[in-house]
């Protein structure tokens, strides 16, 4: 199940996002998150940051190239993802304040190519706005997920770290 409204990230073709600067994830700092060696709980705290900004990303800017930096090729999760993230287009919708947050990060198992970790994340409400008005009135809020046990799988891709899956816990 996606952890998320329904690794060195590759350079994202989206068009700049019309969302407010502060809205905006940062890629780079991404991408160098994602792509790091992780050894330590706070490592893999940092990777697991950079995805979760790239794919924040991809619903501030309602595109879906971001979340080629998140999510393995192939993942029902990043199916899921990009169909919100065109949803969001098709309806000329963006997002503002989506910030999903991980803690407590936790190394269960790790190989050279495969992590599975253990976190708590969630996120706070946030809104929905017009793509042509991101800084306007809120169209509709979308409610807060409460900090969550999740079980996540992390890939070394050729790229760097992506997710495979995440499924809550509870």
């Amino acid at each position: 199940e996606s952890t998320a409204p329904e690794s060195t990230a590759p350079e994202s073709t989206a068009p700049e996002s019309t969302a407010p600067a502060a809205e905006r994830a940062d890629p780079a700092a991404a991408r160098t998150a994602a792509s790091s060696a992780a050894s330590s709980a706070e490592d893999w705290a940092a990777v697991v940051a950079g995805l979760y900004a790239l794919r924040a990303q991809a619903f501030a800017s309602a595109t879906a190239e971001p979340l080629a930096g998140v999510w393995v090729e192939g993942s029902l999760q990043r199916a899921a993802d990009e169909e919100h993230a065109r949803g969001l287009a098709d309806a000329g919708e963006v997002t503002r304040g989506f910030r999903p947050t991980a803690r407590d990060v936790e190394p269960v198992s790790v190989t050279a190519d495969r992590a599975e970790l253990r976190l708590t994340d969630g996120w706070d409400a946030y809104e929905v706005v017009a793509r042509d008005d991101p800084d306007g009135p809120a169209l509709r809020t979308e409610a807060a997920r409460p900090p969550t046990p999740v079980r996540i799988v992390l890939l070394r891709t050729t790229a760097g770290w992506r997710l495979a899956s995440a499924e809550r816990l509870a």
